[in-house]
Order: structure tokens, then sequence, then C-alpha cells
């Protein structure tokens, strides 16, 4: 259970370029870290829990899957919102974190493991992250690592806990209320005094927890989806989001990768803009917007739309369905 060539954690930072001030996300790579083995099966451990869990999204393809449940459904007063945990990995309590994994692995169908030693694991594991920078070692004392085997399901399992503590102490509760590990988003039926009430208690459980909201009632992004109202038939509607600072850099025409990899871009790109577009108009739109970023980037225009040609036949439903097997399905989750 001990990785070979084991070494500390390096610090690592990415600029959130996409936010005010560009703050900086911190990242410990645990790679031949000693717990990182020990890491993942705890982490493995907790997974039933967190796939359960009333508010559990896997990805874009599950959360648009979700809408298509309840499109038609939308209440006439409905307001969208979304939630964003600040800074959660680093930030979930180490004790109440640890009481809500004990009670998931207790909750196991299938204990493989004993619920103690697991819970030895996690503790080795969330005790011992020692990481370096500039020479110098540290260790956290709080919340788990950015970049650590441990980290999804641990903050995750708390919030499932945490969610359920909100919910029992909100007199009105969201219509919809579904979560991406951090990223929350929701429907409320109700008027944005008692929406702004329930953004108040959230933060009110725990200071380590702080989340910030947004909410409108014709649109708000999650992922990489932009869900509007339609006022005409209130109905829910999806487009592809694009971040602001997104540039489309894809891989360039001229370089050294092999032509199978630049051929599957404009068809990857076309099958991500079918599968996100609740109309066949945005995903023309879409269709329009691959064809003019790849020509920037020195792809012939013809070829690409003889490519998405292939996109433009296949059901947007079916598109929605995992493929049983394992490898298809990863590929196929944008």
């Amino acid at each position: 259970m001990i990785a070979k060539n084991t070494q500390s954690g390096k610090v690592k930072a990415n600029p959130k370029v996409h936010k005010k001030d560009r703050p900086i996300r911190t990242i410990v790579s645990g790679i031949n870290h000693p717990t990182e083995k020990t890491a993942e099966i705890a982490e493995r451990e907790l997974d039933e829990f967190v796939t359960k869990l009333p508010s559990y999204i896997q990805d874009t393809t599950h959360f648009l899957r979700k809408i298509e449940e309840i499109k038609h459904e939308f209440p006439p007063n409905g307001i969208l919102f979304t939630m964003d945990v600040k800074s959660l990995y680093p930030n979930v309590p180490r004790k109440e974190g640890l009481n809500a994994c004990r009670r998931a692995l207790q909750e196991r169908t299938r204990q493989r493991i004993p619920t103690e030693a697991v819970m030895q694991m996690l503790e080795t594991t969330l005790d011992n992250n020692i990481f370096q920078f500039n020479e110098s070692n540290y260790i956290q004392t709080e919340g788990t690592a950015i970049g650590s085997r441990l980290g999804r399901n641990f903050a995750c399992t708390y919030l499932g806990v945490w969610e359920e503590e909100l919910m029992s102490m909100s007199a009105t509760k969201p219509w919809k209320y579904l979560r991406y590990v951090g990223d929350i988003w929701g429907i409320w039926d109700g008027n944005i005094e008692q929406l702004q009430e329930f953004h108040k208690r959230a933060n009110s459980i725990h200071p380590n927890i702080q989340v910030t909201m947004d909410h409108s009632s014709k649109s708000v992004s999650f992922l990489d989806v932009m869900i509007t109202i339609e006022n005409d038939t209130n109905t829910i509607q999806t487009d592809v989001y694009v971040k602001e600072t997104d540039k489309h850099v894809y891989v360039h025409s001229t370089s050294e990768h092999p032509a199978s990899t630049k051929r599957s871009i404009p068809y990857g790109l076309g099958i991500r803009a079918k599968r996100i577009c609740s109309t066949d108009e945005k995903y023309q739109k879409q269709r329009q917007h691959i064809i003019n970023n790849l020509e920037k980037r020195g792809y012939n225009p013809v070829k690409v739309n003889d490519t998405l040609r292939k996109v433009d036949s296949l059901e947007r439903l079916q598109l929605l369905k995992y493929n049983n097997d394992r490898k298809s399905q990863a590929s196929d989750r944008i």
C-alpha cells in the first residue's frame, strides 16, 4: 500500500483567470506520496454514499439528463440559482468530515474493508499531507489537498451531511437542488427574500463552508451549460456556455499530433454541442462557431463541415445515454 520512490507532495498553482483579481488555486501533487494508495482506497469506499446522494451530479451529461426530466415542469414564478462553495477541499472541517465519512462507511451495502480500517486510512492520509514549497516542508492541518487521491469523495461526503442539515433547518426548500462537487444549481419556487434567507442559512452551518450565490428569473450558467427559461412556453432550454476568457486554442492543424487526433477535434466539439443544445437552432449556431474557431487554427472549413455532417444526423437523446463499456463511457463524458 506504499508507493515506490515516495516523495513529498509538490505545490503547484493555477490562476483563476475568469474570476475577479485572478485568485490562485493551490494544488498539491500527490503523485508517489506515501499515502497515495491508502487515499485511493479510502476514496473508493466512500463512492457508494456520494453517488447515492439526492443532489449528486456526475458530469455535464448527467446534469442534462436531469434537466430533461423537468424541462416542461418549471414553476410559473421559479427562480434559477447557482451556489459555489469557496475553496471547498482545503476548508472541509476535518472532525466533521471524518464523522460524515464514518456514517457513510457504515451505510455501505458491501463492506469489503472494515469501517475502522478505512477510517484509519482516512486519518493517516489527512494527518500526513506533507508537501514542499521553496525547499521547506509543510503539513496541511485542515481539509484535504486539491490534487490528493482523497479529495472529491471526502469533500462530497461532508457536503452530503451538510446539505441534510441545511434542508432540515429551512422552512422553504428549493424546488430542485443539484450539486457537482462544490457547484450547486437549483430552482427556487418562491420569492427572492426566501431564497436569500436560504443562502444565509447555508453560510451559518459551519464557518469554514461559505457559499456565493447568483440567481436569475431568465438564465444562469452551470458547468459548461447555459440554462435559460423560455417565457412563452415556461420551459427550460440549454445551450453551450463559454467563459469570456476561453480563447479556443485548439491543437493547431500544423502540429505534429497524429492526423486522427486532429480529425477527432471537430467531431468531439460537434458531439458536445449537439448534446448540450436543447434545440436545433441553438445547435446550428454552435456548429458555425466550431467551424469559425477551427478555421482560425488552420483547419479547412470544408473538411470541418463534412465532419460535422456526421453529427447532424445523430439523435440528441441518444447522446444523453451512457455507453455500457467503461472506456466508451469515459470518452463520452464531456
